[in-house]
């Protein structure tokens, strides 16, 4: 029969414990799972006594439990965090899966946080497909080096899909203010092709999550690009959402001003559009929407005359043909 603990023997191996959950967390953030084995590891190499490991699981347990009722342990976060550090580090989805299920990381968590990065339109396997042309490429968040400057986006009220006004809270959402292309400028200038995924960090060193069109247009202006080419699942922008044919070769901010205020845009355009305006506003001379599921599309709206996606410029008077050669030079 396991020996059981009396109430002074409960209260020290408690404190003890505790103390050594503490002392961990103020230098890590760990999951549960990793805060547990830990402290199960110090508990038999530095608590004596002959408590059994089920009572002093069961202790580990309670504790744990308590620093996640006061949000001192979360798995939630964690998960995000995790995920986003691998992410930079070039992982794929199924690696990012993987791993954070190796940490103890409930599915449910796991999938929210993949979740999050594919509403982001991060493609975490695109560092590895340069890789794999011999290009030499490296994964970024716009939070590392202090690259992107943001602040938490408020709770606001919004009109959801029923048109009924709702009010949302943005969660780790934030809205930029300040983009620094040193590391950037950097990496290109030694021929490394960075993938930069739409992170960002607050003045008290928060990362927050931003939309992936607006954080493009905005390196786009810092940079001083000469084009923004966005990528949609659609051939570029519609006059008709539900008319693939109508699509709009060349056209200007009067023109998208006009179709945006007879509600032209699906939701999901609606971004794009606003980070086109954002990035020819800046000075980007003209910006691009092709389809990703294209094969060639890209190559094609470059170098042909024709293109085969949406051409946006500043002012109509812009919109002077580009011979295909010139985005050769």
């Amino acid at each position: 029969m396991n020996p059981t603990l009396n109430k002074s023997d409960f209260e020290d191996l408690t404190t003890s414990l505790k103390d050594l959950a503490y002392s961990y967390l103020e230098k890590y953030s760990p999951s549960k799972q990793q805060l547990k084995v830990y402290l199960l590891k110090k508990y038999l190499t530095k608590i004596k006594g002959t408590k059994s490991k089920k009572e002093v699981s069961s202790i580990i347990d309670e504790i744990i439990k308590n620093l996640e009722k006061n949000k001192i342990v979360n798995d939630e976060l964690y998960s995000d965090s995790k995920a986003r550090m691998y992410l930079r580090r070039g992982y794929s989805l199924n690696k990012i899966n993987q791993s954070l299920r190796h940490k103890g990381i409930d599915s449910k968590y796991i999938k929210q946080s993949i979740d999050k990065i594919k509403e982001n339109e991060i493609e975490p396997d695109f560092v590895s497909a340069l890789k794999a042309q011999d290009e030499t490429a490296v994964g970024l968040s716009g939070a590392d080096g202090s690259m992107v400057r943001a602040v938490k986006r408020p709770a606001a009220i919004i009109e959801d899909d029923n048109g009924e006004m709702v009010q949302v809270d943005f969660g780790e959402v934030g809205d930029i203010c300040s983009v620094d292309t040193t590391v950037l400028l950097k990496n290109l200038e030694a021929s490394v092709i960075p993938v930069v995924s739409p992170l960002a960090m607050d003045d008290e060193g928060t990362i927050l999550n931003c939309n992936a069109d607006t954080l493009a247009a905005e390196l786009a202006i810092a940079l001083d690009a000469a084009k923004l080419i966005l990528m949609s699942n659609i051939p570029g922008i519609l006059t008709d959402v539900n008319d693939p044919t109508s699509i709009l070769h060349y056209t200007d901010l009067q023109e998208l001003t006009a179709l945006e205020e007879k509600g032209a845009f699906s939701r999901g355009m609606r971004p794009k559009v606003a980070s086109v305006r954002l990035a020819l506003e800046g000075g980007v001379p003209r910006t691009h929407v092709i389809d990703s599921g294209r094969e060639g599309a890209l190559l094609e709206e470059i170098f042909t005359n024709d293109g085969c996606g949406t051409l946006v410029v500043k002012a109509s008077d812009d919109l002077r043909a580009e011979p295909a050669t010139a985005a050769l030079k």
